[in-house]
């Protein structure tokens, strides 16, 4: 954790962190000891995420099981976070009508969702007219968009942030950064946040 002290909050354990190696007991320990004790790094000039007081990542960004996310979820509502990350189903690579399913059953759950698009670790990209009927449903926050591709990032500011101000785009790669910002989008689920907080912050801000 850094003791900069950054306006905005951080989701914990995401894919790259030794989250995805737990036993199903040491998740529910880790829920129920680090709910509030989180890395701040998620940066975003936003006024939905102003006031959150918590963010965290839900285990189910290792699930490709959508009654598991919906379990998930449900315990992520229960410990009191205030957003959940959930990322696309791997391996299985659902069609587009099975992406929007999985979402759908989700969001049923009432907790906001960030919806995770990171087509290099799942495999499967969520095409812009796939995230335009998932922003549609109740409870969707926004996206990290972390498919690597600004042209993708600029049409979902077009599509659907331009006509709903409150869904928020954020860049899911640090080297995207500025340019999604300048396109219009709100800020980034960092990494190298950990090493110089600051200047991220600086940078979005």
């Amino acid at each position: 954790l850094t003791a900069t002290p950054i306006p905005t909050y951080e989701p914990f354990d995401g894919n790259f962190s030794g989250y995805v190696y737990y036993y199903e007991d040491e998740r529910n320990k880790d829920w129920e000891q680090d709910v509030v004790y989180i890395a701040k790094m998620f940066l975003v000039n936003h006024p939905r995420f102003q006031n959150a007081s918590h963010m965290n990542y839900p285990e189910w960004e290792v699930t490709n099981n959508t009654k598991d996310a919906v379990m998930y979820a449900e315990r992520a509502k229960k410990v009191g976070a205030d957003y959940a990350l959930v990322v696309t189903p791997y391996y299985n690579k659902p069609s587009k009508e099975g992406i929007f399913r999985h979402f759908e059953a989700v969001s049923k759950v009432g907790i906001p969702i960030i919806v995770y698009n990171i087509k290099g670790r799942t495999g499967v990209n969520i095409p812009t007219d796939v995230l335009v009927r998932i922003a549609q449903l109740p409870n969707i926050a926004g996206v990290k968009e972390a498919s690597g591709e600004i042209a993708q990032m600029m049409d979902v500011i077009a599509q659907i942030k331009n006509k709903k101000p409150d869904f928020a785009v954020l860049s899911g790669d640090d080297n995207l950064t500025l340019p999604l910002l300048a396109a219009g989008g709100d800020g980034v689920i960092s990494v190298v946040s950990n090493l110089c907080p600051s200047r991220m912050s600086a940078l979005v801000e």
